[in-house]
């Protein structure tokens, strides 16, 4: 597999504040103010209280940043503000955080390398990217289609019905829709690697099997000859 660019910021990398899990983990209640701890595998820790209430709805946000280089310490303390907005589906609500810096709405913020504040994705100096949005054309449709693949084993991991009063089952629809999808990300994939072989010629089956290997994978194989020359694979 073609290893990703190394000069992206990942958000797989930064620090995360996810709303899901605040409100999972208890952190956030309707109607209740709460104090509490987040830390990360990192070791990073920060603390927080939250109001969910009627006239108030925020969560603050407590922690030291340390500079290693200047053996300074800078505290942080603020609040970041929530706002419900109506569920497209018409029932309840979804509640949001409101960027800091931005006053973007979403539901996760992050705190990447040298930023002071947690904050929306697109808040950073410094764009903070998807891992997939750094993988090739090639890695990108592999990447999905063994996501794919792993979910679909979940799925089909119990047994189900697939249909119910004449009907497919909510359960069976999407295991349906993820064999498609399975199906047409190995097809895409399918096209960028012949359409590799094509470029590097049949000499390439001619080669050590370790050595077709490391041009299939090759970034230069695709990236060089797809974007610069011009061509065009089926994708």
């Amino acid at each position: 597999m073609g290893r990703n660019t190394t000069d992206c910021n990942y958000t797989s990398d930064a620090l995360r504040l996810e709303l899901r899990n605040l409100i999972k983990g208890g952190l956030i209640q309707k109607g209740a103010k709460i104090e509490g701890t987040i830390s990360w595998t990192d070791g990073s820790k920060i603390s927080i209280k939250t109001c969910h209430t009627s006239k108030e709805s925020y969560i603050e946000l407590n922690y030291v940043i340390h500079n290693h280089q200047t053996d300074t310490t800078n505290k942080q303390s603020y609040r970041v503000y929530l706002t419900a907005v109506k569920s497209n589906l018409g029932q309840g609500e979804v509640l949001y955080f409101v960027c800091p810096v931005s006053g973007k709405r979403c539901r996760i913020l992050y705190k990447s390398h040298s930023s002071i504040k947690f904050k929306h994705r697109a808040a950073h100096q410094q764009k903070i990217y998807y891992p997939s949005q750094c993988y090739s054309k090639y890695n990108y449709w592999n990447e999905r289609y063994w996501k794919t693949q792993k979910e679909l084993e979940q799925l089909e991991e119990s047994s189900y019905r697939k249909t119910y009063r004449g009907k497919p089952t909510k359960k069976h629809l999407i295991i349906k829709q993820k064999r498609e999808r399975l199906a047409s990300y190995k097809q895409k994939s399918d096209n960028i690697f012949h359409w590799r072989l094509y470029n590097w010629g049949d000499s390439l089956f001619a080669q050590p099997k370790a050595y077709q290997q490391e041009i299939i994978n090759s970034e230069d194989c695709l990236y060089f000859k797809y974007h610069l020359e011009g061509k065009k694979a089926i994708i």
